[in-house]
């Protein structure tokens, strides 16, 4: 179960540092999901990362924390299937509609959470916001193209 939690949290991070330094291409990426099947795939990986966080909470440095992320993904991952392909459209739209600096700050808090959840991994919330705002800026250094304001 801790390899499951450690790729999961791992999974969530790159998501997190790709909202970071690419807004629009992690809005691309949901958009890929647009589609019935899309929607499954993600009401698994929500369900999936939710049930790996709420068993193996006991052993996080914030075990109430990780339980109440894992309950609240796991609903998530529930909730998913039900709304219609059109549903989720108009919420990515609406998501995407209030621009980069609102993306970037969703992306840096599952950046974070990516982090903390990570079991065997002690960062401390502060740690990740600098780890977050170093990782974007090399990500920019490597790739010149992509532009970040901070």
């Amino acid at each position: 179960m801790p390899t499951v939690a450690l790729a999961l949290s791992i999974l969530l991070a790159a998501l997190g540092t790709l909202g970071i330094v690419s807004p629009q291409r992690l809005a691309d990426l949901a958009r890929r999901f647009l589609t019935p099947g899309g929607l499954y795939l993600a009401a698994v990986i929500r369900i999936l990362f939710g049930l790996v966080l709420v068993f193996t909470a006991p052993n996080a440095r914030a075990p109430t924390f990780v339980r109440v992320i894992g309950i609240i993904s796991l609903i998530a991952g529930v909730m998913t299937p039900p709304l219609r392909v059109d549903q989720h459209r108009k919420i990515l739209d609406w998501w995407v509609d209030r621009g980069p600096l609102f993306l970037r700050v969703w992306s840096a808090l599952c950046l974070i959470l990516g982090l903390i959840a990570s079991p065997g991994v002690a960062f401390k919330p502060v740690s990740c916001c600098c780890l977050a705002f170093f990782m974007a800026r090399s990500m920019q250094k490597c790739i010149p193209s992509l532009k970040i304001i901070m």
